[in-house]
């Protein structure tokens, strides 16, 4: 009897210790924008609102241009320069690593992203 017990007691713990949650998973909080954007007329939209608008200028060596990104969801970056044919956009759930908008003219990309 004290063995069928003391089994059943252990299965209640191991239960209870499979169904605890999981701590959530490491979300970058800010993405960096790298390439060359300054001198040039933009929009920077996250999730529909505008974080950046009109003429970028460089920054300082050292100083990165980086943007806050919602704590939770999913993300849509949208880039339009008026010089390229085309806005750039994508939808991603920002992981671990901070993800980076790369600008090489009117080829643009992002890194980083799931």
């Amino acid at each position: 009897m004290r063995a069928l017990l003391l089994t059943l007691a252990l299965a209640a713990c191991a239960t209870a210790e499979a169904e605890a949650p999981s701590a959530p998973a490491p979300r970058a909080h800010y993405i960096e924008i790298v390439g060359n954007y300054h001198g040039r007329q933009l929009q920077l939209d996250i999730n529909g609102g505008t974080v950046a608008q009109g003429m970028q200028h460089l920054l300082p060596t050292g100083i990165a241009w980086r943007e806050q990104l919602p704590p939770n969801g999913p993300v849509t970056v949208t880039l339009t320069f008026a010089a390229c044919d085309a806005p750039f956009s994508q939808t991603f759930t920002p992981g671990a690593e901070t993800p980076t908008l790369i600008i090489d003219g009117c080829d643009i990309r992002l890194i980083g992203a799931n």
